[in-house]
């Protein structure tokens, strides 16, 4: 088997890759979540804005 085979295929089977991919996945459903909250705070801020309760 080529050298550049080897390479390719132990590169691909990566402990090191697996656990980025995983982390990277985390990462995206963390954003996701943070963007869900970060809609319904602005969402209940304009709320209470239009209905005159954000004022003191």
């Amino acid at each position: 088997m080529p050298a550049h085979a080897t390479t390719r295929c132990s590169i691909r089977h990566s402990p090191l890759l697996a656990r980025r991919g995983n982390r990277h996945e985390e990462l995206e459903s963390a954003v996701s979540s943070n963007l869900q909250r970060a809609t319904r705070l602005r969402l209940s801020i304009l709320q209470k804005a239009f209905t005159g309760k954000l004022t003191k």
